[in-house]
């Protein structure tokens, strides 16, 4: 009977490299340590481990979102994190911090810290999109090579414009000054140094790292700001390519000189990056198996058909089978954990082997033995049936998306084949550093392929399969009664030991022994047909979930007065344009008090409760007087949209002596009133409704009219640049005027009388084809038959007719080619007319016809404050 003890004290520490492991080279090692093991005990044995190896596991601790550090990475630290960006991909940076000096915000974002390639750069401020411009001209720039500020820290920088327009932008404003630090800058931009010596100084580099210098225009007055930054730190976000890393296969590259690297997304060069320079455990040369990683490199490459985009263009799509995009924050777990998703994206597994780490690529591995024999020295234990909570239902995987701008997206549940019964069962497979759906749609499918494969194999393999590593593959040959154990198998452990054996009574011997632990594994588990395998992705999908919800438009807040009880309770009423393009959960609202740093939350308003386009609540009540600021933002079901802010909302910021009227020019109302008291008052605005209609449906008509407050003041709202485009339109003579037919113009009327075809009383006038006209005429007498205005040119434009007595209005679109304006009378036509009056319309006319109306005061962030109701006007 043979015996096998394990001395707990026995030597550990002979390691073989396992790639190049070899029978032969075992057993010299076991004859120079022949001598040792003669002074071992009777009946004992020891074991020598010669290149023990485990293959990885998934991380258990889930590393988090992209859009979770983006957020985070945006905070002011004293300690910036360490931080990578591989690939393409859009991402904000850290302040380093931010200043402000007179109306320029001034600041230093790190993005990198290491050095970035910088091509295919595109960027947004708060969410706004944004372009280079040249100076003087204000034209976009959309060639890189004229750039030539952006790189240049001697020069005064590259001219940043943001395509929303803003009302509040001066016209030769410089919006925002951009410098890019690539990693290879010595000291910050000259601008800094040189005119904010106090803030900045020569040794403010960030060398080696990639950095972002901005000047900003924070701002003439306090009004002006929030509308020009809806945070209060604006959130810039650079999207382009990222690090460079080295390509094994490009012999011009040395493998530890950066400066000969490129940039590159693939999968397997980027790993084998962090493994070599992480900042955390960096691998030497003897601690990893390089050609593991390097041989991982063309596969991660290797082009694979896009389904349902070639179908949709007609030829075949392809993309790279591997690749990476996003952001790995070093500081934000153990090193094995922030490796795995990089290994994930490649549908990879790492494996450590005798000390070393290895990379097993997603890809079917050919086998490297035969297992023909099992020794019979320990246990068998085989096992058909995985355990449950490694076997679920299905799998969901989600990726980084780009075109969800960068925020986490999700695919349809994969089934796996005889996993759990319980649809309820499913687990989520995160891929944050997948930029491509069907990228994450192939890892899915290699993963449920390895649930589906549960049967393990743990047993004791002879000398001959020393070569047997962690990730290796090995088919089963072994004779009846064993043939339920052929098959493909994948080493999950491998543990290859000298034993020394007594013989009772026989001499002792060294033998050698690799006890292993197989999982199924066959080829049929890394197969996919683009045609059948592959999910399409909807473009309807990418509005759905996950997606950056922007900014609340159209938020407006007012101060009412409710009846509680016979008592007047003041409240803020607010109202914002519902989100109908994205999926909304809810709307968050907060509000505080002028002074206070943190707003107070509001239940939140699910979007379900909501059932017009525009957003209504209140909150209160509220003193007299006093200023409070509002903020409102979306979220959906995985993420938050940036918030807008209401600021300066006085309460009961009132107007007194309040009278109004239609003015005496067209399209016009005057409005009389006593403005109030108070430091944050501004001017006043004028807000129009269908009659009958509250306030709150109420939009701004006319100008903003800055007004001193505590004085009484007379005010026109509508066109008061209003230039009349007639000649004798009050008929006081017929100069300019052509009569037709039976129109006479006398006494200060034009008339006409019956006669036997239509007539045109018309006179040439300068008019702009496509714009807007406004006629006012006063109708002394409708007559019978018909009478209109009409504007002449290559086709005419005609108003209705003039109906009734009285002042008629119309607005008329210039027709192609315009000519004249006349005003034509049918044969049965007796109209009398007093006057007629014709301008161009601007922004600032008060649109005709019938409404009520308010006038109410606004603060100097903008904010309104309590209405007056003028009345109901009738506006020609």
């Amino acid at each position: 009977m043979r015996k096998w003890l394990l001395i707990t004290t026995a030597v550990v520490g002979v390691w073989i490299v396992p790639t190049e492991a070899h029978a032969g080279v075992v057993i010299g090692a076991v004859t120079t340590l022949a001598g040792w093991f003669a002074g071992l005990a009777p009946l004992a044995q020891a074991a020598i481990q010669l290149g023990a190896g485990l293959l990885l596991s998934a991380a258990t601790a889930r590393t988090p979102s992209q859009q979770d550090l983006k957020r985070e990475l945006t905070l002011s630290t004293e300690r910036p994190a360490k931080r990578w960006i591989y690939g393409h991909f859009a991402t904000t940076g850290t302040p380093a911090p931010w200043r402000v000096k007179n109306n320029r915000l001034l600041g230093c974002i790190i993005f990198n810290s290491r050095p970035s390639a910088g091509t295919n750069l595109t960027f947004t401020i708060d969410g706004r999109e944004c372009v280079f411009a040249a100076r003087g001209t204000g034209t976009e720039l959309t060639d890189p090579n004229d750039w030539e500020y952006l790189f240049d820290f001697s020069s005064d920088g590259e001219l940043v414009k943001i395509k929303e327009k803003f009302p509040d932008w001066d016209a030769n404003e410089t919006q925002a000054l951009f410098w890019l630090g690539l990693g290879d800058q010595t000291a910050p931009p000259a601008y800094f140094t040189d005119n904010y010596p106090e803030y900045f100084s020569a040794t403010d580099a960030w060398r080696g790292c990639t950095v972002l210098w901005v000047s900003l225009s924070a701002g003439g007055s306090v009004s002006k700001r929030p509308k020009r930054w809806p945070n209060p730190k604006p959130q810039i976000e650079l999207a382009m390519d990222w690090s460079m890393v080295w390509d094994p296969e490009d012999e011009a590259q040395d493998p530890d000189d950066p400066d000969t690297w490129t940039f590159s997304d693939n999968q397997a060069r980027c790993l084998l990056d962090a493994v070599r320079f992480n900042p955390v455990r960096a691998y030497g040369p003897d601690q990893m198996v390089l050609s593991s990683f390097t041989d991982a490199v063309p596969l991660a490459e290797e082009p694979v058909t896009r389904w349902h985009d070639s179908v949709d263009a007609g030829e075949t799509v392809t993309e790279p089978r591997y690749r990476v995009a996003g952001v790995v924050d070093w500081t934000k777990g153990e090193l094995h954990d922030l490796l795995q998703p990089l290994a994930a994206a490649g549908a990879g597994q790492l494996a450590v082997v005798g000390g070393q780490l290895s990379y097993i690529p997603g890809a079917y591995q050919q086998p490297v033995y035969t297992m023909s024999d099992i020794l019979d020295d320990s246990a068998v234990d085989f096992r058909r049936l995985g355990p449950r909570r490694e076997v679920p239902y299905a799998l969901k995987g989600t990726w980084t998306s780009a075109e969800r701008y960068y925020e986490t997206a999700e695919l349809e549940p994969r089934l796996i084949s005889g996993g759990s019964t319980s649809a309820d069962d499913i687990e989520e497979v995160a891929l944050p550093l997948v930029p491509s759906g069907t990228q994450c749609q192939r890892i899915v499918k290699i993963e449920a392929g390895r649930r589906a494969a549960q049967k393990r194999l743990s047993c004791t393999l002879p000398p001959s399969a020393i070569a047997l590593v962690p990730g290796a593959s090995l088919t089963g040959a072994l004779p009846s009664p064993f043939t339920r154990l052929n098959g493909g198998w994948q080493v999950e452990k491998a543990n290859p030991s000298v034993w020394v054996q007594d013989g009772e009574g026989r001499a002792r011997s060294v033998v050698l022994r690799v006890p292993v632990t197989l999982r199924e594994y066959s080829a049929s588990i890394f197969d996919w047909d683009p045609e059948t395998d592959e999910q399409e992705i909807l473009s309807q999908d990418l509005s759905g979930e996950n997606v950056e919800l922007g900014t609340v438009e159209g938020l407006f807040a007012t101060t009412i007065e409710l009846d509680s009880g016979g008592a007047v309770v003041l409240m803020v009423e607010f109202s914002f344009d519902a989100i109908t393009d994205y999926v909304v959960d809810e709307y968050e609202v907060g509000w505080r008090e002028d002074g206070e740093t943190v707003f107070v939350p509001l239940p939140d308003i699910p979007d379900s409760a909501i059932e017009t386009s525009t957003v209504v609540g209140q909150f209160g009540p509220v003193a007299f007087g006093k200023s409070y600021d509002l903020r409102v933002r979306a979220v959906g079901p995985t993420s938050e949209g940036l918030w807008s802010y209401a600021l300066g909302i006085v309460a009961g910021l009132e107007l007194s002596s309040v009278s109004g009227s239609v003015g005496a020019m067209p399209g016009t109302v005057e409005v009389d009133a006593t403005t109030p008291d108070s430091g944050y008052f501004d001017g006043v605005r004028l807000m129009r409704a269908a009659t009958g209609d509250p306030y709150s449906s109420a939009v701004q008509v006319g100008q903003d009219v800055p007004l001193a407050a505590n004085a009484a003041h007379s005010v026109v709202f509508g066109n008061v640049d209003y230039q009349e485009l007639l000649e004798n339109g009050d008929f006081g003579s017929a100069t300019g005027w052509t009569e037709g037919g039976n129109w006479s113009i006398s006494g200060g009327q034009a008339s006409h009388t019956v006669e036997g075809s239509p007539a045109d009383l018309e006179q040439a006038v300068s008019l702009i084809a496509g714009e807007s006209y406004r006629v006012i005429t006063d109708v002394a007498s409708a007559g019978s038959g018909s009478t209109f205005p009409k504007l002449v040119g290559s086709s005419d434009v005609s108003g209705a007719d003039y109906g009734s007595a009285g002042l008629v209005g119309h607005v008329l679109v210039a027709p192609a080619s315009p000519t004249a304006f006349s005003i034509e009378a049918s044969s049965l036509s007796t109209a009398v007319l007093n006057s007629v009056s014709l301008h161009r319309m601007t922004s600032a006319d008060i649109p005709a016809g019938e409404a009520d109306f308010w006038v109410v005061p606004y603060t100097k962030t903008g904010t309104n404050g309590t209405p007056t109701l003028l009345g109901t006007f009738t506006i020609t």
